[in-house]
Formats: structure tokens, sequence, C-alpha cells
């Protein structure tokens, strides 16, 4: 069995910079910041209700502080690109079937 390794996400500037493609706004609604993190809308709520953002509701539109779903992006990067190493040396060692 020989795993692969995703390729980075296109939008990324480097671990500490992130390109913004919404950068005016302090703030992201639901739809925008599932964007950025490459995931859906519903994925998204599911993480506001249990806790991991916080958002506030505005005339039925929700919003997520940019400084806070940036700071997690960079926290998925970061652990992609470990699993991604992980992976490498487990190949390197040849702890995969092929």
């Amino acid at each position: 069995m020989t795993a692969t390794i995703a390729p980075s996400r296109p939008f990324l500037a480097t671990d500490r910079q992130v390109a913004d493609p919404f950068p005016v706004s302090p703030e992201y609604t639901v739809s925008e910041a599932a964007e950025i993190l490459d995931m859906s809308v519903e994925c998204l709520n599911d993480l506001i209700r249990i806790g991991v953002f916080k958002c506030r509701q505005e005339d039925g539109e929700r919003f997520i502080l940019r400084s806070t779903v940036l700071e997690f992006h960079r926290i998925q990067v970061r652990r992609e690109a470990a699993l991604n190493e992980l992976v490498r040396i487990s190949q390197e060692m040849g702890l995969y079937d092929d």
C-alpha cells in the first residue's frame, strides 16, 4: 500500500502568511470562511455549533472573525505538512507495503 501526499492548497503564500482572498472585511460570512478553509458550509456550521468558531449573527447572516479563520487555516496547513512528512519518512523506512 503506497500513500500519496496531497498537493498543497493553491492560495497559500507561506506558513506564516496566508493569502487572503477576501481582504476587505475584518469578518467573513460562513460561506466565505468555508471557501477559505476548503470545507462545506455544513461542516463549518458544525464547528460553530460545537464551539470551535464563535460567530455573530446580523440580519440572518452569520459572521466569523477573519483572524480566527486564518489562524485555523494556518493550523490546518501545518498539520497537513506534518502528516505528509510522516508519510514520507515512513515510505523511506519501508513501512508501507507495495
